[in-house]
């Protein structure tokens, strides 16, 4: 074998070697554009699935078949929109109301036991 056979020998396993490498690169593209593709529609999955989320969290009794009891309490955010009520308890310099008791009694009767009421000794 000469020097030129030999090189181009090794020139055809060169171009075979770079044959094989293109297909292996060809087969990792279209690995690449399918995953690609999973990938947009997976997004495009978790922004409905986003969407829809907060469909149900702004769920209430006026936009669903809720039932008006499972409504939250919301607080209105600005402090000008909130119930401004009276003080609660009373005016001051109030003369206030209070019972005095039943005042004297008319008779007092002492009640002392007879027997033990566990035992039903006598005392």
């Amino acid at each position: 074998m000469t020097v030129a056979d030999e090189q181009l020998t090794l020139n055809l396993l060169l171009m075979e070697w770079l044959v094989k490498l293109q297909g292996k690169i060809r087969q990792q593209e279209n690995l690449i554009e399918e995953l690609e593709k999973k990938l947009k529609s997976k997004d495009e999955e978790i922004e409905r699935l986003k969407e829809e989320k907060d469909k149900l969290k702004n769920r209430t009794s006026q936009n669903s078949s809720v039932p008006p009891s499972s409504d939250l309490l919301k607080k209105p955010s600005d402090k000008s929109k909130r119930k401004k009520g009276k003080k609660r308890g009373p005016k001051y310099n109030h003369s206030g109301k209070t019972r005095n008791g039943f005042g004297e009694p008319d008779k007092i009767i002492s009640l002392e036991l007879e027997n033990c009421h566990i035992c039903n000794s006598v005392l």
